[in-house]
């Protein structure tokens, strides 16, 4: 059985298991910590628990916690992607034939990082 398949069912047994003992706080923070379970099943889990146990603070700080957690994992992805997106495509070489030649007896330095490229041009 590969992975995705062994996910599904422990999402149908989680998913069981809750509909079996639905004022079993203590499955439905044990699910939290699950790491073989898809996000849509858990979504489910957290809106059927919350249901069925509304009061329970415990629960609700398990489900903001599993928000949050998503909402940085995407945060960061779409950082990353940004930067890698933003990253120059050109090297710090083939910018020094783009300053103008302002005077014969010029020096240029340049300096370059990732982030930042700096030039100071020194007439003699």
């Amino acid at each position: 059985m590969n992975l995705k398949n062994q996910n599904l069912n422990d999402s149908r047994k989680i998913l069981k298991a809750t509909e079996l003992f639905p004022h079993s706080t203590d499955l439905w923070l044990r699910i939290n910590s699950s790491r073989n379970i898809r996000d849509n099943p858990l979504e489910q889990v957290y809106e059927s628990a919350l249901n069925h146990n509304p009061t329970f603070q415990d629960l609700w700080n398990s489900y903001v916690s599993w928000i949050l957690h998503k909402m940085l994992i995407f945060f960061m992805q779409s950082r990353m992607k940004r930067r890698q997106i933003l990253k120059p495509s050109i090297n710090n070489d083939s910018l020094l034939g783009l300053l103008p030649n302002l005077h014969h007896h010029q020096k240029t330095r340049c300096k370059g990082t990732n982030t930042s490229f700096q030039c100071q041009v020194d007439l003699e």
